[in-house]
């Protein structure tokens, strides 16, 4: 089967590089377009289903890929953003002034391991995100399915099916409203077709 991991289009939140997380911002007009874009890059593909993070703006890409693929939108807990709690809102500097310079070397160095204060515990991200993986394999066996989520979730759904090392959190490039494409074989597992693609 095939898995298209889409990231939501752009927010004003995205614009001013702030954690975003559960913030219910709604897409900005370059948002709006970036998600046209998607569903242009989706619908070369028959898709059985979509499913997407509640959190407005993955809600909103997820409808316009819907409207072009004609799929069904499933909201999908197992895709959700990270609660990043009191970091929630904050630009990076605003954390350092907050929560000091320590905090977010733990952070950068260790981002699998981390616990934002009042928020998620990476580690559980990491068992919800592989978790949800595993269940659209069994769910859709040799068909195509989108999933709409945002750039944290998508780099640690990246290191969960290619069992990579946490590093790899820093490294991956993924812009709003970008797609990629990864292929699931049974006796080999996953394959990477296309990644960060946009029109």
């Amino acid at each position: 089967m095939r898995i298209f991991l889409v990231r939501h289009g752009q927010t004003e939140l995205n614009r001013e590089a702030r954690f975003r997380g559960m913030s219910d911002a709604r897409l900005n007009n370059s948002g709006i377009k970036e998600a046209v874009s998607a569903a242009n890059i989706v619908g070369e593909e028959k898709i059985s289903a979509i499913h997407a993070s509640r959190v407005r703006r993955a809600v909103e890409t997820a409808q316009i890929i819907s409207e072009t693929t004609g799929a069904e939108v499933f909201l999908d807990e197992g895709f959700l953003d990270v609660d990043y709690g009191g970091w929630q809102g904050l630009t990076v500097e605003e954390v350092r002034k907050t929560f000091g310079d320590e905090a977010l070397r733990v952070w950068r160095k260790e981002p699998l391991s981390f616990v934002f204060p009042h928020g998620d515990r990476m580690r559980d991200v990491h068992e919800r995100v592989k978790s949800a993986i595993m269940r659209l394999i069994s769910d859709y066996p040799e068909e195509n399915v989108c999933v709409v989520t945002h750039l944290a979730i998508l780099k640690v759904a990246f290191i969960s099916m290619f069992d990579l090392p946490g590093g790899w959190f820093w490294k991956l490039e993924i812009e709003n409203g970008s797609v990629s494409s990864v292929l699931h074989l049974v006796n080999e597992g996953f394959v990477l077709e296309t990644w960060n693609r946009s029109k």
